[in-house]
């Protein structure tokens, strides 16, 4: 160094010092840098977190859709299958009604009404009780049909009470969530401010200014030595 100056005598030595960062500074930063990254991690789990109930949200969903439509096509078939029962059973009543009107042609005398009221002959019983038992069993079946409908609008609400619970308990979990995100984010910032602040003061640059200074002074001794 002392050769290099007498050299050339513009060449200053502190210039050369000055470029080189300080180890003060580093360490002064060093512990903010680890809150940051710690705060960066945590931030970048909770909205893996977020993503992973917004996934299951959604497949709950399609779960209920699917459920759902299996439920209303049964409920459709079961419709029609109760529409073409009621369609028998009106065959059937008119199919009694003309077999009524056939024994009144044939018996003036006959009155559908009177052995409804009387006991019934023997002749009137081997009309009816085929047409009495098809009725009985269509209404039977209507019967079943309709508590099966009943039942399956009950399963259906059960599954959509059971989805609301669920989807009320994401939300709540979810907003949990975002409240301690942006508390961590809230955190983030003040720390910068912190940092931005501790690097602004006054005694700081003074102090690092005092430190160059030592190591100048220190480097120039030992060259000149």
């Amino acid at each position: 160094m002392a050769e290099q100056t007498i050299a050339d005598p513009t060449f200053s030595p502190a210039l050369v010092s000055v470029s080189s960062p300080s180890p003060p500074k580093k360490q002064n930063t060093s512990p903010v840098d680890s809150k940051l990254t710690e705060l960066n991690e945590s931030r970048a789990e909770l909205l893996n977190r977020i993503l992973n109930l917004k996934q299951d949200l959604q497949s709950w969903r399609g779960k209920l859709d699917t459920q759902v439509q299996v439920y209303r096509e049964e409920l459709s078939g079961l419709k029609k299958t109760l529409n073409l029962e009621v369609e028998q059973l009106r065959e059937c009543h008119n199919f009694y009604i003309e077999i009524m009107a056939e024994q009144t042609i044939a018996d003036p005398t006959f009155s559908p009404a009177l052995v409804s009221v009387s006991s019934p002959s023997p002749p009137k019983k081997q009309n009816t009780s085929p047409v009495d038992s098809k009725l009985t069993e269509l209404n039977e079946s209507r019967a079943e049909l309709l508590n099966r409908i009943l039942n399956l609008k009950q399963d259906l609400q059960s599954w959509r009470g059971k989805l609301d619970t669920q989807v009320q308990v994401y939300r709540e979990e979810l907003s949990g969530l975002k409240k301690t995100l942006n508390l961590e984010v809230e955190q983030l910032r003040e720390q910068q401010d912190d940092v931005s602040a501790s690097l602004k003061t006054p005694g700081l640059q003074d102090d690092s200014k005092d430190s160059k200074e030592q190591m100048v002074t220190g480097e120039s001794g030992s060259s000149i030595d």
